[in-house]
Formats: structure tokens, C-alpha cells, sequence
């Protein structure tokens, strides 16, 4: 038996041949990055393997002079599979540590619809993948570029000049940025903190996602007018002492918060 390959090369195979038909070197399918909100030219674009963030977007024309470049939203695929794989190992476990623990911490009955309502929104809430970046940063420098992978999203908000606080405050919503006021001013403007409120460990999200624990001290002092930027989130978390001294009811609750931040970051609100 003969064949032709390539029409050039005719080759006889005989009983027992083994062919092997190889890939071509570094053939790949499709890779496709989403642009989203303030980019001139926004849109699914198809990238080659090894294109960074900084290069796409000057393909797509850059951004808007409306764009809020520190509020931008990257998110990743493989970064939403892991956080999905995280909330529901900590869903796993807060239900493993209130089987084991008893009910009352120290004469506080601990309320078991509060209990399962967290461990349900837990459960449901939607893992975002949110990689946190610095983009104006990242596009005036020459290194520590970001090579992009298949389903990223770049996110540019429209530009806010807003400060949200949430969590456990009288009123959770959104107040008009002004230079100035301080963190403890906010809240104030926000009724206040409610009973349950962790007052020793609130904290701010940042515009880009980041994560910022202000002193207790400086919450008086004219040094924390510069921490509240626009498009800070102000977060209050509930005490733990509310929660049998579990610990990762803490640590639940944060995830959930940050990952409301970043949902409303890409919702445009």
C-alpha cells in the first residue's frame, strides 16, 4: 500500500507502521478579550497569543474623555473558577463549624435564621474573577504588562464622583464625593453604625478593587480627608461576637461584600 504526502513524497507502508499526524507549532483556536463602557471603540476583539492589555487597547482607540480609569473592572475566567471553588469550600465549612458549635456564645442566642440567610446568599452569591490592577499605571509603564488570556473583560466605568457605603449603617447607600470629609463623616451621613456593627474592623474598597484598612485614630483627624477618594466604598462589617465567635462568619461576609462591590463596579452603578 502506497500514499502521497503532500502530493510529493510517496512512502510505502507496511503491517505494524505507526503515523503520527503533529499539530502545527503554536496553532491555536480563537482568542477573544471583551472591551467594555468608556473605550472608543468598544467590543469583542480577537488577539493573538501573547498580546498584552496595553496593546489591545491602543488598537481599539483608547479611551473616552469620559472614562473613570481607576474604577476599571479586569476579570479572568480561571480567576472566577477559583473564587467559585472558594466560596463554596467557606460555605462547606461555616456549615461544618455550626454543627459542631453550640448555639449560645456567653448567654447570646444566636439566631438561626441569620445564620442560614448568610450561608444561602453565600451559596448564591456570583463569583466575579476580578483581577485587581492599577490600569493607569500600568499603561504609562513598559513592563509589568498583562498578556491576555480567552474571556478576559476590561470594564471602564463612566467617570463618578460618589462615595457608597454598605454594611451595617442605618442607611446603605451613595453620597456626593466632597474633599474634606472624613470617614467617620460618611457614616455619620449614613445614620450612623447599627448595633451589630464591627466599629474595630471597617474598611474601604477602593475604586480599583483594592483594599484599604484606615487607623481607628486617624478617623478624627483632618489626615483621613485624603483616604475617601471617588468611588470608594465604605464597608462596615458585622461584629463576629453576634456570630458564636465564629470567625469565618468574618471572613464570609467580607467576601460578600467585596464581591457586591466589584458586581455594582460592572453594572455601572
Amino acid at each position: 500500500m502506497r500514499e502521497v504526502l503532500n502530493g510529493e513524497i510517496s512512502i510505502a507502508l507496511k503491517g505494524r507502521d505507526r503515523v503520527q499526524i503533529l499539530p502545527i507549532p503554536q496553532w491555536q483556536n480563537t482568542l477573544e478579550v471583551a472591551l467594555e463602557g468608556e473605550v472608543r471603540f468598544p467590543g469583542t476583539y480577537t488577539i493573538r497569543r501573547g498580546e498584552t492589555l496595553s496593546s489591545l487597547i491602543a488598537r481599539a482607540g483608547g479611551f473616552t474623555d469620559f472614562a473613570f480609569l481607576r474604577g476599571s473592572v479586569f476579570t479572568r475566567e480561571d480567576l472566577r473558577e477559583a473564587e467559585r471553588r472558594r466560596l463554596g469550600e467557606l460555605a462547606q465549612q461555616l456549615r461544618r463549624d455550626i454543627a459542631s458549635n453550640t448555639i449560645t456564645d456567653s448567654g447570646n442566642t444566636v439566631a438561626y435564621g441569620e445564620m442560614n440567610q448568610l450561608l444561602s446568599d453565600l451559596t448564591n452569591v456570583e463569583a466575579v474573577g476580578r483581577l485587581i490592577i492599577d490600569l493607569e499605571t500600568l499603561l504609562a509603564s513598559n513592563g509589568n504588562q498583562i498578556q491576555l488570556k480567552d474571556g478576559d473583560r476590561l470594564y471602564v466605568p463612566t467617570v463618578q464622583n460618589t462615595v457608597s457605603i454598605i454594611g451595617e449603617v442605618q442607611l446603605a447607600s451613595s453620597y456626593q464625593h466632597q474633599a474634606g470629609i472624613s470617614l467617620e463623616q460618611y457614616i455619620e451621613r449614613a445614620g450612623g453604625l447599627r448595633q451589630k456593627a464591627d466599629d474595630e474592623r471597617i474598611y474601604v474598597v477602593k475604586a480599583n478593587g483594592s483594599v484599604m484598612v484606615p487607623e481607628r485614630r486617624s478617623w478624627f483627624s483632618s489626615g483621613d480627608f485624603a483616604q475617601i477618594e471617588p468611588g470608594d466604598t465604605i464597608v462596615v462589617p458585622m461584629d463576629t461576637q453576634y456570630m458564636n465567635n465564629i470567625e469565618l462568619w468574618s471572613t464570609a461576609t467580607q467576601i460578600m461584600y467585596q464581591v457586591g462591590v466589584a458586581l455594582a463596579a460592572l453594572s455601572g452603578l
